[in-house]
């Protein structure tokens, strides 16, 4: 049997999108998996279709927010659960590809790694390609200051390597300051540049809202350990600089 992993999903207002992505996690080549979604009190039917989807596969587990908390908390209800040693994450309207787990942990496991992330197409709200993001093979401290290359939703993770860490209570970017933080640690995430997940942009997604999102990244850098006020300003500098240039379609992150 190989390893198990447990696969975190938080969830909220997803229900146009949830079935596309709960099929596409069934349909993994790799069998062993448990998936935590962790419903953030949605106000749609989320809920009850994971629901129905658990009523039919032992491996889909409901846990529901009686308040919502936010994308942070949900993902950390899901660590406290977990009862694998390896973690994946997954938004609740993002889609892997069939053989995302086993590619993926095979990859890690042959390498030493614990800590990984992989490529990832970028996709619209209807499911249409607008363009692929390739990921660094090796993504430390330095260059994560720089900008954000990992998809949360591609990341794979050995619980050894998270040590008890969770995601900061942040709104936005709550991903990026945890990165950071393992990385501050001298945890390096290693890259496998194959796209073995779509991302779905949503015009409504938190993500979207380009000012909201500048201001939620310039707090990260404000908040993180052992970085000055000077590093955290050309951190930010480098971030904006390089957000422009992703725009325009002249960097891959």
């Amino acid at each position: 049997m190989r390893p198990a992993v447990t696969i975190i999903m938080p969830v909220f207002n997803c229900g146009p999108y949830l079935p596309e992505t709960l099929e596409a996690v069934i349909a993994q080549s790799h069998e062993n998996w448990t998936l935590l979604a962790i419903d953030d009190k949605s106000s749609d039917d989320s809920a009850s279709i994971v629901a129905q989807y658990a009523a039919t596969d032992p491996r889909i587990r409901l846990l529901r927010h009686t308040d919502q908390k936010g994308a942070a908390a949900a993902r950390n209800s899901g660590l406290e659960a977990v009862q694998t040693s390896w973690i994946a994450f997954l938004d609740a309207d993002d889609i892997w590809t069939e053989t995302k787990l086993a590619t993926q942990l095979t990859w890690l496991e042959r390498q030493g790694h614990g800590f990984g992330a992989t490529s990832y197409g970028v996709i619209d709200r209807d499911g249409r390609p607008l363009a692929t993001r390739h990921v660094p093979p090796r993504i430390d401290y330095t260059q994560l200051l720089r900008g954000n290359p990992i998809g949360t939703s591609t990341v794979m993770i050995h619980d050894s390597v998270l040590n008890g860490l969770r995601f900061p209570d942040l709104r936005r970017r709550q991903d990026y300051a945890l990165w950071l933080q393992l990385a501050q640690r001298g945890v390096v995430c290693h890259g496998l540049d194959t796209p073995l997940t779509l991302y779905r942009r949503r015009p409504d997604a938190l993500s979207a809202a380009k000012l909201p999102s500048a201001l939620a990244t310039r707090h990260v850098y404000r908040m993180l350990p052992n970085l000055s006020r000077l590093g955290a300003l050309k951190a930010y500098s480098t971030y904006l600089w390089r957000t422009g240039l992703k725009h325009l379609g002249w960097v891959d992150y």
